[in-house]
């Protein structure tokens, strides 16, 4: 007979996604920190301090007479790695916390429906903790997300991820707006158990870092008219930027909060919305691959951050036309570099590339960087194995008119972003 799984250990319910699960992750880490720290019920005893007398009974040497010392030097060892347990598992649970609230923030929710959350979180920690449930713990946690809540009529659209309310948010301003009005699934029964997944409260979840990520099914776009949000855009850099340093002054990452990422330089500025609630796309004007690089470099809401985002289930970068000009075999040495460090900060994300289009009235050296620099791209998802997103086909491909003879046709028109966001959507499958 399988044996009932216990949720007063220290491991969080596999399913963290819905905010009820992600608030009972925190009470959990809350309540075993106090333990740690002697705040529980354990009164004055130690932590592992039976297992240090274990040890300490363990170690019989032969003619233990003959070395006096040696039973304190065994307990001092002893006392040692007891003392440095409770300093990893102490560790583990505050990054932990930060992770549930990283992902708790995510949730974009409103003073009703986090009081709503908190009273069936009250309610599960009750039923498994029962009489070592800590009431004061519970306030901790109710103090640690009410922080993240949204005005009421802001929920009527989703918020872009470039900001939150403790000022983790880029150094530029994106621009953002708000949006038409979408519908709350209401929250589960206060009954629920943590161990039916089925009655949580239905809405859609990206994954975090505290969990494996699984890529969900694509969805279809949807129309024009149920646009979500907008393109989070940041400005050309100043003329005089120089260095990695300068350009972090007025670049970064925001902070994620979507299940589907789409970076890359400025032709995503043109598309006017983006039709899909769960994807999130970021414009940099001027971007190349070393920009890039160093944007994932010094990326501040990653897995090793107290203050992390959502990790993506797919990551999709449109980058390379800035690139025209550089050598072939440093074009190639760079892409490497970003997928690799995309690798390192999104360890359970699908990432890929879109083939860069390109005008044929460019100049004829620069075709050639950038068709290198696609055969590079189709090289490495090759060796990684993921395939590359191919360029829209080129009756859908168009750039704008250039306004100066010495302007390049590098930028696209509307119609042509729309599509594009559209294709590298379809090829999600």
């Amino acid at each position: 007979m399988t044996r009932p799984r216990r949720y007063h250990d220290s491991r969080p319910p596999q399913d963290t996604n819905s905010p009820v699960k992600l608030m009972f992750g925190l009470y959990q880490c809350l309540h075993h920190l106090s333990f740690l720290t002697g705040g529980g019920d354990t009164g004055k005893a130690k932590p592992f301090a039976r297992k240090v007398e274990e040890l300490d009974r363990f170690f019989i040497p032969a003619l233990p007479t003959l070395n006096s010392a040696f039973r304190k030097r065994c307990h001092a060892t002893n006392e040692k790695w007891r003392t440095e347990q409770i300093g990893n598992l102490t560790e583990h649970y505050n990054w932990s916390i930060e992770v549930l609230k990283g992902s708790i923030s995510a949730h974009l929710l409103t003073q009703s429906d986090m009081s709503q959350y908190l009273n069936q979180t009250k309610k599960w920690a009750k039923q498994h903790f029962k009489r070592k449930f800590q009431n004061n713990l519970f306030e901790q946690v109710d103090q640690m997300v009410r922080k993240f809540t949204i005005p009421e009529h802001t929920a009527k659209g989703p918020v872009p991820g470039s900001s939150n309310k403790n000022g983790s948010q880029a150094v530029t301003e994106p621009v953002v707006t708000s949006t038409p009005k979408r519908k709350r699934s209401p929250p589960s029964s206060p009954d629920t158990s943590p161990t039916t997944a089925d009655q949580t409260p239905k809405r859609p979840k990206p994954s975090t870092y505290a969990e494996k990520t699984k890529s969900p099914p694509a969805r279809k776009i949807l129309n024009a008219n149920k646009a979500t949000q907008r393109v989070t855009k940041f400005p050309p850099l100043k003329k005089d930027t120089k260095g990695a340093a300068s350009l972090l002054k007025q670049w970064q990452i925001p902070k994620l909060t979507k299940d589907i990422l789409v970076l890359g330089d400025s032709n995503l500025a043109r598309i006017p919305y983006v039709n899909r609630s769960d994807a999130q796309v970021i414009s940099y004007s001027g971007l190349n691959l070393w920009r890039l690089l160093t944007l994932l470099q010094n990326f501040k809401h990653g897995i090793k951050s107290s203050d992390p985002g959502v990790q993506p289930s797919r990551i999709i970068f449109v980058v390379g036309i800035n690139d025209r000009n550089l050598c072939v075999s440093t074009n190639g040495i760079n892409l490497q570099k970003v997928y690799n460090e995309a690798k390192k900060q999104f360890p359970n994300s699908k990432i890929t590339f879109y083939s860069i289009p390109y005008d044929r009235e460019l100049k004829p050296e620069q075709k050639e960087k950038i068709r290198k620099l696609n055969e590079a791209i189709e090289k490495l998802c090759k060796k990684e194995g993921f395939d590359c997103i191919p360029k829209i086909p080129i009756k859908k491909f168009a750039t704008c008119p250039s306004g100066r003879k010495d302007e390049e046709p590098i930028h696209w028109t509307e119609d042509c972003a729309n599509a594009t966001l559209e294709h590298i959507f379809a090829h999600l499958n």
